[in-house]
C-alpha cells in the first residue's frame, strides 16, 4: 500500500521534532494507518527509534540515545553537526566525508516512501498482529469474549505452483474456515480461524492447498502450543494443561504419545564409564533406573528389576563394554546381570543401602524399648526417632545433651546408638584392609543378645562383603545418591496421575527435556602432512566430523521441570473443546 508523500512527510516530521524535542516518550492514539505504517517503517529500518505497543494499544515511540537522527553512515555515533541537517551546517561525520553528497537529508524521503510500505514486515503491525507474533498469519479479524480471545486469520497467496513450479499461474479455487487453538493470552483461550484456502495452477490444471509449517494440523493446534503442551504436561495432569489452554485431555495424551513414539525409536544412549542401578517403587511395582553416575543423567526406567528385563536392556546398550564401574543396591538379580553382561567393570554397593539398614536396625530396637514403656516415660522421648537417626556429628549442642540424656536413662538405647555411629565411621575410611578390620571389630562387639537383632546387617555384609568393600578400592567410591533428589519428586507425580499407564510415565521422565549430549572427537587416522590444500569433500568432512554421544537426561533439568509451578487459569464454564 502507498502512501501520499505529503502525508507521510507531513506527519514524520511533525511526530520527529516532538521526540527531537525532548518528548522522550511520545504516544500515539488514534492516528490513521497509514501514517502508523509509514512511522513503523521508517523507525525500524533506521534503527533510530524504539517503538513499542502498551497493553491498551498505544504505540510508544523513543529516540535510540546516541543515534545519529540525521545520518545513516554514522555507526551510532552522535556529533554536533552533520551535511544533511537542514540547518545548512558544514562539519563532517567520521568516516562519512566522502559521501556527504549522497546522505539522505534528515527529512523521510518522499521517494523511498512508497518502497517501505511495499517491502517492509512491519506494516501489517495492528494491535491484534502484535498480539500473534511472531505467527505470519495475517490476523484480518478479533473477538473478545470473557474467557477467549478469537481471531479470522489467513496467510499470503502463493505465487509458484508446488507441482510444476510455474510462476503466476495460481488462483483462488475455494476456501473454509479452520480451528486452531494458540498459545493462552492474558489468562484466556486463544482460538485461530484459519481461512484455509484452496489453489488451482492454470498450467498443470493441479489443485492444493498451501503447507502450514506453523501448525500443527492432526492436532488442530499451532506448532508453538504443541510444544509448550509437551513441556507442560510434565508435572502436571494432562486434563490440568488441558483447562488451562482449551485443548481436550485425549487431545493432549495423543499428542504426547506420538511425540513419545518418535523419540524413543531415535534414542539411543551411550554407556557411561561408571553405571548406576537402581530402583524406584512406583504404582505398586518396583521400577528399575538406569543412570550415569559421573554426568548424573537418567538413562532409562524399565518397567520392572527383574532379570530378564534388565538383561534384555543392558545387552543392547550401546559399548557396554566401556564400563568400568557398576553401582548397584543389594539385589541379586543386578549382580547376576553385571557379572554376565560386563565382566570388566568393577561391582560397588552403594553405601548408603548398607548405611541404611544400619539405621532400620536401630529404629527397631528404639520403637521396641519405648513400646515397653509407660505413658509418663514415653513422654520423655518425645522427638527421639529424628534425633537417634542423625549422625552424631551432625548434632547441635543441645541435641546432644538431649541424646545422652536418653542413652543414660536407657541403656539398651544407647549401645544401639554407639554401634550404629560405629558402623557408620567405617565408610569414612579410605583404605580397604582398614575397613576390613574395623568392621571384624565392630562385629566381635556384638554381645550375644545384640547379635540377633544386627543379624540382618551382618548377613548382608557376608553375602555382599567382596561388593560392599569394593567401595573402598581406588576410584572406586561411588555411590548413587544423586538420584535420591529426584525419587520424591518422581513419586508425588505418580500420585497425582494414578490411571497413567508405565509407558506414558517413562515418556514424561525421558523425553519432556533436552539431553545431555558430549562431543566425541574422533582420533587422526592419517597424518596431517597427506593432506593436501584442496577443499575437502563431504566425505571428508563427514569422517572427520566428532560424534555426538547421548548422555540421558540431566537430573538438574527434571527437577527444575517438576518444581515449576503450574499455570493457574480459571477455566470458563463450557467444556473445553
Amino acid at each position: 500500500m502507498k502512501v501520499a508523500r505529503e502525508v507521510a512527510d507531513d506527519y514524520l516530521n511533525a511526530y520527529y521534532e516532538a521526540i527531537k524535542a525532548g518528548k522522550t516518550r511520545h504516544q500515539i492514539d488514534g492516528v490513521q494507518p497509514e501514517v502508523l505504517q509509514a512511522i513503523l517503517a521508517h523507525a525500524l529500518m533506521s534503527q533510530r527509534m524504539l517503538v513499542s505497543f502498551n497493553s491498551i494499544g498505544q504505540m510508544n515511540c523513543r529516540l535510540i540515545p546516541g543515534r545519529c537522527v540525521c545520518c545513516e553512515l554514522c555507526q551510532g555515533r552522535l556529533l554536533q553537526s552533520c551535511p544533511a541537517r537542514p540547518d545548512g551546517a558544514t562539519a563532517r561525520h567520521a568516516g562519512c566525508a566522502e559521501q556527504a553528497s549522497s546522505l539522505p537529508s534528515w527529512r523521510f524521503q518522499r521517494a523511498l516512501a512508497p518502497r517501505l510500505f511495499e517491502e517492509s514486515d512491519v506494516s501489517d503491525l495492528t494491535i491484534p498482529q502484535t498480539l500473534l507474533h511472531p505467527l505470519k498469519a495475517k490476523v484480518v479479524g478479533f473477538h473478545e469474549e470473557e474467557n477467549e480471545y478469537s481471531f479470522q486469520v489467513e496467510y499470503p497467496d502463493p505465487t509458484v505452483c508446488p507441482n510444476c513450479g510455474v510462476c503466476g499461474e495460481v488462483v483462488r479455487f475455494g476456501k473454509k474456515q479452520v480451528k486452531f487453538r494458540d498459545l493462552p493470552l492474558h489468562g484466556r483461550w486463544v482460538t485461530l480461524w484459519l481461512i484455509r484456502r484452496r489453489f488451482v495452477c492454470r498450467a498443470c490444471n493441479t489443485t492444493f492447498s498451501p503447507a502450514l509449517p506453523e501448525m500443527a494440523e492432526n492436532n488442530r493446534m499451532t506448532q508453538r502450543l504443541a510444544e509448550y503442551i509437551i513441556k507442560a504436561a510434565v508435572g502436571r495432569t494432562n486434563s490440568d494443561v488441558g483447562r488451562e489452554v482449551g485443548v481436550n485431555e485425549s487431545i493432549i495424551r495423543a499428542l504426547f504419545q506420538s511425540h513419545y513414539e518418535a523419540q524413543k525409536h531415535r534414542y539411543t544412549p551411550s554407556a557411561p564409564r561408571v553405571l548406576g542401578i537402581d530402583e524406584l517403587y512406583l504404582q505398586r511395582t518396583y521400577r528399575c533406573v538406569l543412570t550415569n553416575i559421573e554426568e548424573e543423567t537418567i538413562i532409562d526406567l524399565l518397567e520392572s528389576r527383574t532379570k530378564p528385563q534388565v538383561t534384555a536392556y543392558l545387552s543392547r546398550l550401546k559399548d557396554r563394554k566401556d564400563i568400568e564401574i557398576v553401582c548397584m543396591d543389594m539385589w541379586n538379580p543386578y549382580r547376576e546381570v553385571a557379572k554376565a553382561l560386563m565382566p570388566q567393570a568393577a561391582i560397588v554397593v552403594d553405601k548408603f543401602h548398607i548405611q541404611r539398614m544400619a539405621n532400620e536396625v536401630m529404629e527397631k530396637i528404639r520403637r521396641g524399648i519405648k513400646a515397653g514403656l509407660s505413658q509418663h516415660r514415653r513422654r520423655a522421648l518425645k522427638g527421639d526417632r529424628k534425633l537417634m537417626l542423625m549422625r552424631e556429628r551432625d548434632l547441635t549442642p543441645m541435641s546432644q545433651m538431649v541424646v545422652e540424656t536418653w542413652t543414660n536413662q536407657f541403656p539398651e538405647l544407647g549401645a544401639a546408638y554407639r554401634l550404629k555411629e560405629e558402623f557408620m565411621n567405617i565408610w569414612l575410611l579410605t583404605d580397604e584392609v582398614d575397613a576390613r578390620e574395623e568392621y571384624q571389630r565392630w562385629q566381635s562387639s556384638l554381645t550375644p543378645e545384640q547379635r540377633p537383632q544386627w543379624a540382618p546387617l551382618t548377613t548382608a555384609m557376608s553375602n555382599w562383603e567382596a561388593e560392599i568393600f569394593a567401595y573402598f578400592g581406588d576410584g572406586q567410591r561411588q555411590t548413587n545418591a544423586f538420584t535420591e533428589s529426584i525419587n520424591r519428586q518422581m513419586k508425588d507425580l505418580n500420585r497425582v496421575t494414578r490411571t497413567m499407564s508405565f509407558e506414558m510415565f517413562r515418556a514424561k521422565m525421558l523425553f519432556s527435556v533436552d539431553h545431555k549430549m558430549k562431543r566425541k572427537e574422533k582420533p587422526r587416522r592419517e597424518s596431517p602432512f597427506e593432506i593436501g590444500y584442496g577443499v575437502p569433500t563431504e566425505a571428508d568432512l563427514a569422517r572427520l566430523a566428532p560424534t555426538m554421544l547421548d548422555m540421558g537426561v540431566p537430573i538438574g533439568k527434571l527437577l527444575e521441570r517438576f518444581l515449576e509451578p503450574p499455570i493457574n487459569i480459571t477455566p470458563p464454564p463450557s467444556e473445553a473443546g
